[in-house]
């Protein structure tokens, strides 16, 4: 939302020098990198833009105005985002201790496996159509032949300031990522530049216009891009093949349901304790990692596992340790498993 907003005000700005445009842009850029610190890449993008534009404009009458507003715009997104400059600093210095120690999520894999570069076709693919099987995914990315045919196509119908602001927004910060990703697979994924997908979906609608001229042909087009829109909404959000779907609710509410006084319900990773907490409040509750002081004490143990995505190496040997240890003190009395989730049953 803010990343449209931000692009929205801008080209109100290069059309009509509005203040009150002015003001979006700075709130909406300030409010942006506050909400995502990697945006900056999408704000850089902008600022080059006004630079360009001046450039061009600089032997008109618009331009002292242009660049007064700018410089005044600029220097007020700047202390809007100053709090935030020790940030990502932070957040590297946390990222290279945490990527020297874990393996990437399974996740992260599905989408990077082979090369960096199907990596950021498949994340292309998900921004405009969501999140699929792997086999999906696969299918969707080898049609990237077709995609550079419509980029082709695209290129020669004329470019407005409008289609090339968007087109940067889109493009640039997808290429710094992509190139960072050659040396961190892992980096590149949806969230690190969601705010591009509103551009995207822009210039997708751009396109459409562009490719049917006559009434008859627009509605044709328009029709197939939706229904291939909708098919991948409701196949994302029903097939349980995805990677990113995860039954939480299913799961812990059927465990929660047949519980007794006196059950301890463990859970693996730690964070799960806003989904367990919610789904089940009324059970005992123990993060895994937190340990296990007895496996006598409780009259059932309910254990519930989910992949992690921060640290599944560790989260995976701390699961096998509590499974070994029960099976040893106990018995087994159900395990269900459902949409990359597990639960076991000890009495």
């Amino acid at each position: 939302l803010l990343a449209l907003a931000s692009v929205w005000a801008q080209l109100r700005i290069l059309r009509n020098g509005s203040k009150w445009a002015w003001a979006a842009f700075t709130l909406a850029a300030g409010a942006l990198v506050w909400t995502h610190y990697l945006s900056l890449l999408h704000i850089g993008v902008q600022e080059v833009a006004f630079v360009v534009v001046m450039l061009r404009r600089r032997h008109s009458h618009v331009h002292p105005s242009l660049l007064a507003n700018w410089v005044r715009s600029t220097i007020a997104v700047g202390l809007i985002v100053a709090p935030l400059a020790l940030v990502p600093v932070f957040q590297l210095e946390a990222y290279g201790v945490r990527g020297a120690a874990q393996d990437s999520s399974r996740a992260a894999a599905v989408l990077t496996t082979g090369s960096p570069l199907y990596g950021a076709i498949s994340n292309l693919f998900s921004g405009i159509i969501g999140y699929h099987s792997a086999s999906i995914m696969t299918d969707l990315v080898a049609l990237w032949p077709f995609g550079m045919l419509l980029v082709l196509f695209l290129l020669g119908r004329g470019r407005s300031t409008s289609v090339m602001l968007l087109t940067a927004v889109l493009f640039v910060p997808m290429t710094l990522l992509f190139l960072i990703g050659l040396k961190r697979t892992d980096i590149f994924e949806l969230r690190y530049f969601s705010g591009a997908i509103p551009a995207l979906l822009l210039l997708i609608a751009y396109g459409t216009t562009q490719l049917g001229k006559s009434p008859m042909s627009l509605a044709i087009t328009a029709g197939i891009v939706a229904t291939v829109m909708t098919v991948g909404l409701v196949d994302e959000q029903t097939n349980a093949s995805n990677t990113r779907y995860y039954d939480y609710r299913g799961v812990v509410r059927e465990v929660a349901s047949t519980s007794q006084p006196g059950d301890l319900l463990v859970y693996e990773p730690f964070y799960l304790q806003p989904t367990v907490d919610y789904y089940a409040p009324n059970m005992t509750r123990r993060a895994m990692a937190d340990g296990i002081m007895s496996t006598s004490a409780p009259k059932r143990i309910i254990v519930v596992d989910s992949l992690s995505f921060a640290d599944r190496s560790a989260s995976e040997a701390r699961l096998g340790a509590v499974l070994a240890r029960l099976h040893a003190d106990r018995h087994q009395v159900k395990h269900t498993r459902s949409a990359q989730i597990e639960a076991w049953v000890f009495e």
